[in-house]
């Protein structure tokens, strides 16, 4: 199963709102634990990345917002825990 798939709660092949949200959230907890993201913020993302306005993320918009939004989160976070590491042992 796919990480899409495992959001599609609804098999509808699409999320929706609440399902993209539960994402965002989820990642941004893991990345953020001091700067919780807020609604304004999650409606902002969710209209980005639904492109052609039809209030569903499908499976082409979600790749997009991984590659734009979450890969880019956990690099910096595994580039920064990194450096944490290397700065502990010295």
């Amino acid at each position: 199963m796919s990480l899409f798939d495992s959001y599609d709660a609804d098999n509808s092949g699409s999320l929706d709102v609440k399902e993209f949200k539960k994402i965002i959230k989820e990642v941004w907890a893991e990345v953020s634990k001091n700067y919780p993201v807020n609604e304004k913020h999650l409606n902002q993302i969710f209209t980005i990345y639904d492109g052609n306005n039809d209030n569903k993320i499908s499976k082409k918009e979600f790749i997009k917002a991984i590659n734009d939004f979450v890969e880019p989160i956990y690099i910096n976070v595994k580039k920064w825990s990194s450096h944490c590491i290397q700065y502990a042992i010295l």
